[in-house]
């Protein structure tokens, strides 16, 4: 038997530069965030490596942070495949 894989909704405020990851949305100021979709503790800490190395300091825009978010989940994705078929 497969284990559950636990995901939890990723928010980005893009103003504050901001990331939220959490299992529900009762969160302080959570209409500044935008909903970006859902990812596993690995896919998560996969996402703030590869936005560290590419922005460092400077600022992410939404459509950045949303591409790289989907193209993480991708990968992720085609891993996950790969695995299943051994």
């Amino acid at each position: 038997m497969k284990p559950t894989i636990k995901r939890k909704m990723v928010f980005w405020n893009e103003n504050d530069q901001h990331i939220k990851f959490k299992s529900n949305t009762t969160f302080e100021n959570h209409y500044k965030y935008e909903y970006i979709g859902q990812a596993t503790e690995v896919e998560f800490s996969l996402l703030l490596e590869v936005l560290f190395m590419l922005y460092e300091d400077d600022r992410i825009p939404l459509e950045d942070f949303q591409r790289i978010f989907g193209d993480i989940r991708t990968f992720c994705d085609i891993i996950k495949e790969i695995i299943e078929e051994n």
